[in-house]
């Protein structure tokens, strides 16, 4: 007789299991790290176009161009987070008559 050597059905199937629970603990992890991080972001970017409107309306004495209530893209520096461009994860508007909303 041969000598087979190789990995029997139970040890990959345990191998399998340990791999999916580890699995099962870091993704969960991952994905509330990375929702975490994106409120920072976004949380950054409103007090940034706050700043602005601050800024603006120092120099304009109001908080929009026009007679309308609603500042457009073209008036904001940003109107999505990332700023820097990708997929965004959340669009912002401005109302000058309310707070900021996301």
């Amino acid at each position: 007789m041969q000598n087979q050597s190789g990995f029997t059905l139970m040890e990959v199937m345990i191998t399998v299991a340990i791999i999916a629970i580890l699995t099962s603990i870091a993704v969960p992890s991952y994905l509330n790290y990375v929702t975490a991080s994106r409120h920072k972001e976004a949380k950054s970017a409103v007090l940034e176009l706050g700043q602005f409107m601050e800024r603006y309306y120092t120099a304009h004495d109001r908080y929009n161009n026009t007679d309308d209530s609603t500042l457009s893209e073209g008036d904001l520096p940003f109107s999505t987070v990332p700023k820097e461009g990708g997929a965004a994860y959340y669009n912002i508007t401005v109302n000058s008559l309310h707070l900021l909303t996301l």
